[in-house]
């Protein structure tokens, strides 16, 4: 009886490894594949029958495996058969979420990288508008922080923060860019002229890395002070001048909603910036004086208030169109326990698609 219910056991082990290999192979597809460049991916769809008759021999394995609480005497036994049940459960528990996110790569579509203006009656623009109106009462209730007369001389705007839908908007679209550019990889945000810090703590699920940088000094204790509360590790906040900031190099995505009121002020700091981010790098600047001056910055747009800097055109258009493809789960992924699906989550990150975050907990 033991050693049948030992083999039973050692089968979970088997088809568990088997399912960790086809899982490897079908990350491996998915990698390789380009969207839009060919039609369906059958080695994918073949891949997902075979992840299906492995889950499928899962669940007939553990059925015709009893528990350990009886059969094993030996605590330590009972305690690994214990481990074993839960990670077979586990494991053909998430494979729905994750079938589905595969079979959407099949013949993947098509997603606009901004979504057309909606319906100003609809109710998704009342709710984002309801979003916004909270936040800048929120947002009023921070800043209570009287802007420092030094920067106020120096020709800075006090903090007037963007509308979060659209600062949002901007912010995905670009993540997308990224995603298309570079993958799930290292990364790193900076708004110029951070204020308070809000939409710092806004980007950090986004980036590896986000950081505000702040001329005033009382906005950015404020805001170091605010981020300090809200426990988010990856979020900082620098002191400096944007015109002679050094550190503009070591940034993906460059955020900066017309930081300065003075015009001479507002053309150095663009060209600061213009001259000092990596080619390739994706800034974020809501506002129309840039607009007009971007070309002359060496800077293409992409699209609504995102551009490219040190790029051609054909670049440019090669990047958008990549882009398209990309998933709206653009939020980093977030480090889980290894397991068989380990490789497959991390792909599928890379093309923006993430299974669907779990809010019961805030109902």
């Amino acid at each position: 009886m033991e050693q049948g219910v030992q083999g039973k056991r050692a089968d979970l082990d088997i088809r568990l490894e088997d399912l960790e290999r086809m899982a490897k192979e079908a990350a491996a597809v998915l990698r390789e594949a380009v969207p839009g460049a060919t039609g369906p991916s059958a080695r994918l769809d073949t891949g997902i029958a075979g992840l299906d008759g492995v889950v499928a021999a899962l669940h007939r394995a553990m059925a015709a495996t009893p528990g350990g609480a009886v059969q094993d005497a030996d605590p330590q036994a009972r305690s690994r058969a214990a481990l074993l049940r839960t990670r077979v459960r586990s494991t053909a528990a998430e494979w729905p979420q994750i079938r589905a996110l595969l079979a959407a790569q099949v013949a993947p579509v098509r997603r606009p990288l901004w979504a057309p203006m909606p319906d100003p009656h609809a109710a998704a623009w009342r709710r984002a508008g309801a979003v916004d109106d909270l936040l800048h009462v929120l947002h009023g209730l921070l800043g209570r922080v009287a802007q420092d007369d030094g920067a106020d001389r120096a020709g800075a705007f006090a903090d007037i923060p963007l509308p979060h839908c659209l600062f949002l908007d901007d912010l995905l679209a670009a993540r997308r860019v990224l995603l298309a550019r570079q993958g799930e990889r290292a990364d790193a945000f900076l708004d110029v002229g951070c204020g308070l810090g809000v939409k710092v703590l806004a980007a950090a699920p986004f980036f590896s890395r986000a950081v505000g940088l702040e001329y005033d000094p009382g906005y950015a204790a404020a805001a170091r002070a605010l981020l300090d509360r809200s426990g988010v590790p990856n979020v900082t906040v620098v002191q400096g001048d944007g015109r002679s900031f050094a550190g503009y190099g070591d940034f993906d995505v460059v955020y900066f909603f017309r930081p300065m009121k003075d015009a001479a002020g507002l053309v150095a700091l663009e060209r600061a910036i213009a001259d000092s981010v990596r080619p390739f790098t994706i800034l974020i600047a809501p506002y129309r004086q840039f607009a007009a001056r971007a070309d002359a910055l060496g800077c293409r747009h992409v699209g609504g208030h995102v551009w490219l800097a040190g790029v051609t055109r054909d670049d440019v258009a090669d990047l958008a169109r990549r882009a398209l493809w990309i998933g709206h789960a653009a939020k980093r992924a977030v480090p889980r326990v290894a397991g068989p699906w380990e490789p497959v989550l991390r792909t599928l990150a890379d093309r923006g698609y993430a299974p669907p975050e779990d809010r019961s907990h805030r109902a």
